[in-house]
């Protein structure tokens, strides 16, 4: 391949530049540097709780599955707290909780804030900055509640409903020394999960806990001696997932109860007697939001519905808003601005009453794929994971990113077709599927409609599985293959379709994660697996396959976990997998060394640089890079920080652009620069 290249020589005292033509390597080249990295998006993230500082409301912190987010301009802009994010895969580290379910500020003071997650509970003292030892180890802390009278006193609610054993720690637990200590409290069965602590604020000896009472026992319950003992209440027998009370003063106060099936329940009596409202049976799912307008006891908020009138009448505030219900809302008691948190798409707000909402800059969505138009670096594809999987597009180089219309939700794998960048592949993301005939959806109108393939494979029964990538010949866009993750049998494998995704066939059947083709040869593929991590090589364009994996320790595998493959010029195969990156040269494997982490999660080649530059992502320390074939290595990292990658891509059009998408911080940039070498030759004098 040629290569243009700028190079300057100094033949005398005067240093020349000039381009130059090669079709072979140059020793002693170094490279030129690069832009620091930048972001623009996509905006939002998992977001499963709000938190307003009541003696500052313009702090708000938002507690999702990839770390803890702060504001202090009341949702402007958002900054990552050191609350740690966790990997593409799982959590790594010693302090790296899986989520953020819950965060709580202190009301007297908004630098203390506790989180609750999948892991326990932490508290900080300096607005997120650092974190004391964790608390409640191993318990899944849904919620919490400070005594708005005596903010040292706390209570927390454990407990797990997605995966039920014996030996889960779900409770009700209390503190008298703000989170340094616990106490158990109220010791619920293992299939329970309590849901909500809400503490009257007139009197904190009065609280009630909403629970999904799965097990025996009432799913509400109260006590009315600070939480020494607790009785259930008298209401239908479900769960309850939110609890809300009217703002100090109100007369009568009343507490309202959110059951799972999107009933709504009003207490005017401190909890003896209830009836229902006249909200609307909203389809939602968990988790809920409920709030009462601290300036106004009538207005009340249930996921997207408000109501003026203490619950008679609801109106649907849905405006601006993405897909599904809120999982958290909060609303400012200085002028009742309403701040909602999806897991559908990051944080909204409205100044206005809810008749409209805008979305903040909370950058922290979860990559699953990445596809480049290979006419423009400018113009990027991604999907993001979360409840309401998306794809979404920039044409400015991520500097603003638009939510593609007329997709079904779910978008996982992405790529373009390279003989028509019009031609958009989108694969389903990782789910749980019954009962349903498995596609890809194509668009040729690049992005603003789609339509589906046909059938890979059909299931019957529940089963989880998901389109790890998808590939098209760069010569042949009627050839296709997909990689699906799926166990054997239910859809895992390689496909193969050689009419554009009207028919296909299944040419390997295993867990599969990542395809790549040699760039000098379309006919040479080669896949990676997961559940037990091989390498396999096709040299007939995908229909048949051998495996060329590393030796494996006898009745063992090779690795977990093949993440990434890319291929170079000289054929070299490069493999990320989670236990270090590894090089095959056509006959042997060889173990890279000099990366600071065994977890690789994404690779890159740049191939208009000799020898090729090739970048790795990794699941704790950000962007490598190596110009010397994987022997050395060095951060790359400038503005970008130690943020999980799950994707890289590199544009082929000038200025030539590295992308990176993030576990829960967005899609990244950075320009790199055209190769610029350096070549000193010696100066020679001569006497006549």
């Amino acid at each position: 391949m040629k290569k243009q290249l700028l190079v300057l020589i100094l033949v005398s005292p005067i240093l020349v530049s000039m381009t130059i033509t090669t079709t072979t390597g140059l020793s002693g080249l170094v490279a030129s540097g690069t832009a620091p990295w930048t972001t623009g998006g996509p905006y939002g993230g998992y977001v499963n709780s709000l938190a307003m500082a009541a003696s500052n409301p313009d702090v708000i912190y938002a507690g999702t599955e990839g770390g803890l987010f702060k504001t202090v301009d009341g949702g402007v802009t958002w900054t990552t707290t050191g609350f740690p994010k966790t990997g593409r895969l799982r959590p790594i580290g010693g302090f790296r909780p899986r989520g953020v379910q819950v965060v709580q500020v202190d009301p007297a003071d908004p630098q203390i804030v506790y989180a609750g997650t999948d892991d326990g509970l932490f508290k900080s003292q300096d607005g997120g900055s650092t974190w004391g030892t964790k608390r409640l180890s191993g318990a899944r802390v849904q919620t919490i509640a400070i005594d708005p009278l005596n903010p040292d006193i706390l209570f927390a609610g454990t407990g797990e409903v997605r995966s039920i054993s014996d030996t889960e720690i779900v409770g009700i637990f209390k503190s008298t020394n703000a989170g340094d200590t616990w106490v158990e409290k109220y010791d619920a069965a293992a299939e329970d999960a309590v849901m909500t602590i809400l503490i009257d604020a007139d009197d904190s000896s009065y609280i009630y806990v909403g629970t999904f009472a799965k097990g025996s026992g009432y799913a509400l319950g109260r006590s009315i001696d600070g939480g020494e003992t607790w009785l259930g209440m008298p209401l239908l027998q479900e769960q309850i997932v939110a609890l809300a009370m009217t703002p100090p003063g109100s007369s009568p106060a009343a507490i309202y109860a959110l059951a799972g099936g999107a009933d709504l329940y009003k207490s005017i009596d401190s909890g003896q007697s209830w009836i229902p409202t006249n909200v609307p049976d909203i389809p939602i799912n968990p988790p809920y939001a409920l709030a009462v307008d601290p300036n106004d006891p009538n207005v009340i908020y249930v996921g997207k519905y408000k109501s003026i009138d203490a619950g008679a009448t609801w109106s649907l505030k849905a405006n601006g808003l993405p897909p599904g219900g809120p999982s958290s809302i909060v609303i400012d008691p200085r002028d009742s601005a309403v701040y909602d948190g999806f897991s559908t798409g990051g944080v909204y707000a409205s100044i206005d009453g809810a008749q409209s909402w805008n979305a903040s800059s909370l950058n922290g969505t979860f990559i699953e794929g990445l596809a480049i138009d290979p006419t423009s670096s400018d113009t990027v594809f991604a999907a993001i994971y979360g409840y309401g999987h998306h794809l979404a597009k920039t044409t400015d180089g991520g500097t603003s990113w638009g939510d593609l219309p007329n997709i079904s939700t779910n978008r996982g794998a992405l790529t373009i077709d390279p003989q028509n960048p019009s031609a958009i592949y989108a694969g389903f993301g990782w789910a749980l599927r019954s009962n349903r005939l498995y596609s890809l959806q194509k668009s040729a109108d690049a992005g603003q409609s789609w339509t589906s393939t046909g059938y890979l494979f059909s299931m019957t029964g529940f089963h989880r599985v998901g389109t790890a990538d998808i590939w098209v010949k760069p010569n042949d866009s009627s050839t296709i293959l997909v990689a699906v993750a799926g166990y054997g049998t239910v859809g895992g494998g390689v496909y193969k379709s050689t009419n554009s995704g009207a028919t296909w066939s299944q040419t390997y059947s295993f867990w599969a994660t990542s395809l790549a083709s040699d760039p000098t040869n379309d006919q040479i593929l080669y896949f990676g697996t997961q559940h037990c991590g091989y390498v396999k090589k096709s040299i007939d364009a995908g229909s048949s396959w051998s495996d060329i994996s590393p030796s494996a320790p006898s009745g063992g595998c090779p690795f977990w976990e093949v993440r990434d493959i890319e291929v170079a010029l000289n054929s070299r195969v490069y493999a990320a997998t989670d236990e270090g990156l590894v090089k095959w040269d056509g006959s042997s494997w060889t173990q890279l060394s000099g990366l600071p982490t065994s977890d690789i999660t994404a690779l890159a080649i740049d191939r208009s640089t000799s020898p090729e530059t090739i970048y790795a992502g990794t699941g704790d320390n950000g962007v490598f890079v190596s110009e010397d074939e994987g022997t050395t290595w060095i951060s790359f990292n400038e503005g970008l920080g130690n943020l999980s990658i799950t994707k890289l891509a590199i544009g082929a059009s000038q200025p030539k652009t590295l992308y990176a998408g993030t576990a829960y911080g967005g899609v990244w940039k950075t320009t790199l620069a055209p190769p610029v070498y350096e070549i000193y030759l010696p100066l020679v004098l001569r006497t006549y």
